[in-house]
């Protein structure tokens, strides 16, 4: 079995992003699908791309392992994938992209204020984005970010979280804030207004051209 994904627009930007990030996983010793055909249609801005499939099931349609054994397996899996060597990494997003990428869709007031609001203690995005701009040399070395590696439909509950750090790394040292700032960075997806937001990459290709959409009074830290 194979899977065809398209796209123009937001869908294309992620696919995009899809297509570099498994091209250099396959790699890494990390079973991922495999990228068969990719293609954009730059007329069009239509992309294209054609994955193989993985064996296996999704956590939460296994029915013959207990809740230990699958947050062993699910602990074990993110231990070898946060283990992840960075070289041959340059073609990969970075913080300092994603930051502009922030700046962009906030100067085209493409978040949804209140609910970003509300889900951040009354904060508007401005106010997070100058926080993330004055600690990011925190946080500039090389991190994985990636999708949530989550248990759909089988929520076990914060009093797990102990024995899922046992089983990832009995030495662990969790930097809260670290996993604080990068939550933070994803907010701002969360909150999207999509539909401004593909009306805008249509009208100013926001993501190909992000300098064009900054404007002369840009938010800034001290």
């Amino acid at each position: 079995m194979i899977y065809l994904k398209s796209g123009r627009g937001i869908a294309a930007e992620s696919l995009v992003r899809e297509n570099t990030a498994l091209q250099w996983l396959e790699h890494k010793h990390i079973t991922v699908p495999k990228v068969l055909n990719y293609f954009k249609d730059e007329s069009s801005g239509q992309v294209y791309l054609l994955l193989s499939v993985i064996d296996g099931l999704p956590a939460q349609r296994v029915t013959d392992l207990s809740k230990q054994e699958i947050l062993y397996l699910v602990a074990k899996a993110m231990q070898q994938f946060h283990s992840i060597n960075f070289q041959g990494s340059k073609n990969l997003r970075t913080l300092v992209q994603d930051l502009t990428h922030i700046q962009a869709i906030i100067n085209l007031n493409l978040i949804k204020r209140s609910k970003f609001q509300t889900a951040n203690n009354g904060k508007t995005p401005e106010e997070v984005y100058v926080y993330l701009l004055q600690v990011k040399d925190k946080f500039s070395k090389d991190v994985i970010v990636h999708g949530d590696y989550c248990l759909p439909a089988r929520n076990f509950g914060k009093e797990w979280t102990d024995v899922f750090y046992k089983y990832y790394d009995q030495k662990i040292c969790v930097d809260s804030q670290k996993i604080k700032y990068f939550q933070l960075i994803d907010q701002f997806g969360y909150h999207l207004d999509v539909e401004k937001y593909r009306q805008a990459i249509r009208v100013s290709n926001v993501w190909t051209a992000p300098r064009q959409l900054l404007s002369s009074n840009q938010t800034s830290s001290k």
